[in-house]
C-alpha cells in the first residue's frame, strides 16, 4: 500500500531508499498473469530480475546480519559463479522429491548427487540470496521460470527456496544436452555459507 511504501522510504532517510512496484518492470505480456501467480515468496526471483542493480542481495525482512553485508561478496560461490546460496538446517531431500531432479529437471542419478553437492547435503534457505545478474542472467531466468509454475512445483518442494538450487541443476542439464558440459556448481552453490537461526530459551535459574 502507499502508506507502507512511504513508511519504508522514510526509514531510509534522505531519499536513499526507494520502494518500487515490480509489476510495471516485467514484460507487458505477463503482467496480468503475474499479478495473480506471483504471490508471496514466488515473487522474490522476479524482484531480483526487475531490480535496477546488477548485483542484487535478496534478504528477508527478519534476517539479521552479524557481519557487514559486503562480506557476502567475498564468499566462495559468489566469486566463482556470481550466485551465493545459503543452507538451511534441514538435510537434503527431506522435502525435495529426488524424482524431480532425476526424472524431470536433471539427467538421472548423477544430478541427484549434484543437487546434494551444491546444497552441501542440506536444503537451501532463501532468506538470503546474492546474485550478480551480469554473470547469472540465464540462471536467474530459470529460477523465475520454476517459480512461475509454483502450483505444480510446490507438490514436490517447499516453495521458492528449493528453486535456487534446482535451477542450477536444470541449467547444467540443458547445457549438457547442447554439448556444453558444465557442472551445476558452475551456476550456483552454497559453498562458504550457512544461515543460522536464533531461538528463545528459558532464563537459566541462578545458582546459589
Amino acid at each position: 500500500s502507499a502508506p507502507s511504501r512511504a513508511r519504508l522510504e522514510k526509514l531510509g532517510g534522505g531519499g536513499r531508499v526507494r520502494v518500487l512496484d515490480m509489476l510495471p518492470r516485467l514484460h507487458p505480456s505477463i503482467r496480468a498473469a503475474a499479478s495473480r501467480r506471483l504471490r508471496s515468496f514466488a515473487a522474490k526471483p522476479f524482484a531480483a530480475l526487475a531490480a535496477s542493480f546488477d548485483v542484487v542481495l535478496l534478504v528477508d525482512a527478519n534476517a539479521l546480519f552479524f557481519a557487514p553485508p559486503e562480506r557476502l561478496l567475498t564468499l566462495q560461490s559468489y566469486l566463482a559463479s556470481g550466485v551465493q546460496l545459503f543452507t538451511d538446517y534441514v538435510r537434503s531431500y527431506h522435502i525435495v522429491d529426488p524424482w524431480l531432479v532425476s526424472g524431470y529437471l536433471g539427467r538421472g542419478g548423477s544430478d541427484v548427487e549434484a543437487y546434494a553437492s551444491i546444497t552441501l547435503n542440506a536444503e537451501i534457505d532463501s532468506s538470503v540470496v546474492v546474485v550478480d545478474k551480469r554473470r547469472a542472467w540465464r540462471y536467474l531466468h530459470v529460477v523465475c521460470a520454476l517459480n512461475w509454475w509454483k502450483a505444480i512445483l510446490d507438490r514436490h518442494t517447499w516453495g521458492d527456496k528449493d528453486t535456487w538450487a534446482l535451477a542450477a541443476v536444470a541449467l547444467a542439464a540443458l547445457r549438457a544436452d547442447t554439448g556444453a558440459m558444465q557442472s551445476a556448481a558452475a551456476h550456483a552453490s552454497a559453498m562458504g555459507s550457512r544461515v543460522g537461526w536464533l531461538t528463545r530459551t528459558s532464563t537459566p535459574t541462578p545458582t546459589p
